[in-house]
């Protein structure tokens, strides 16, 4: 059965929920507001501090510890549950984000380039794959080893078998793999 909870802020653009649905993020994009709940959608709290306009997307780790939200001006993260919340790409546009399980594995895009972060969202690597057509939805897998991008457009999609790895040693990032077009239908 479905219980219906009211939120004054409307329309809602994105919504994301942790593994247990402990904790759901709502993007509202005429208000330009988040919506936290840490009860089950019980109670909502409207986060404030992110103060800019078009909130696209929102996702979570499976814990829900871990939560990034796009914006068109910014990308903002939460590593306390979504309680507070930094800006760490600015002018960014992104229209997507998927976070891993751990939250560690995030990835984006502004529908013409794919971008990375290894390091639970605090910084960001452009992908050197080419694309045709929009980007206009991802997904990866729990443990962030495979991506997939989908452009609606085109009718393309794209499957990475990365191996993401953290070079921490040389201060790094590498993205190394193979990327797949896929001809839809």
């Amino acid at each position: 059965t479905w219980t219906m909870s009211a939120v004054s802020d409307f329309p809602l653009t994105c919504v994301a929920m942790s593994a247990t649905g402990q904790y759901i993020a709502i993007t509202v994009n005429s208000t330009n507001h988040l919506l936290i709940s840490s009860n089950y959608g019980a109670t909502w709290t409207t986060i404030t501090s992110i103060t800019t306009s078009n909130m696209w997307n929102v996702s979570m780790s499976a814990s829900g510890q871990y939560q990034t939200v796009t914006t068109s001006g910014s990308t903002y993260i939460s590593s306390n549950y979504g309680v507070t919340w930094s800006a760490v790409a600015s002018s960014s546009n992104w229209t997507a984000v998927m976070v891993g399980d751990s939250g560690r594995f995030q990835l984006a895009t502004n529908g013409t380039s794919m971008y990375y972060s290894l390091d639970y969202g605090n910084t960001w690597s452009t992908s050197t794959s080419t694309f045709t057509g929009t980007i206009n939805r991802i997904d990866m897998s729990k443990n962030g080893t495979w991506q997939i991008a989908s452009t609606g457009t085109s009718g393309y999609i794209y499957v990475s078998n990365c191996a993401v790895k953290a070079d921490v040693n040389a201060n790094k990032i590498n993205f190394t793999g193979t990327l797949n077009s896929i001809p839809a239908g």
